[in-house]
């Protein structure tokens, strides 16, 4: 995980997302992820021939 967050950091990328389990969230939290309750998403998905679920 260190050698990734490494490698995406040389491509300048500035947010990291992930979604641990609580058993691994102590692991993340080392390499200095933080908890946020304002985390918020949504996947727009279309069926085949447009309709939307």
């Amino acid at each position: 995980m260190s050698a990734l967050l490494d490698e995406l950091r040389t491509e300048h990328v500035t947010l990291f997302e992930l979604h641990a389990s609580q058993e691994a969230a102590p692991l993340y939290r080392e390499l200095g992820f933080a908890s946020s309750s304002a985390l918020m998403r949504m996947t727009h998905l279309e069926e085949p021939g447009g309709r939307l679920h």
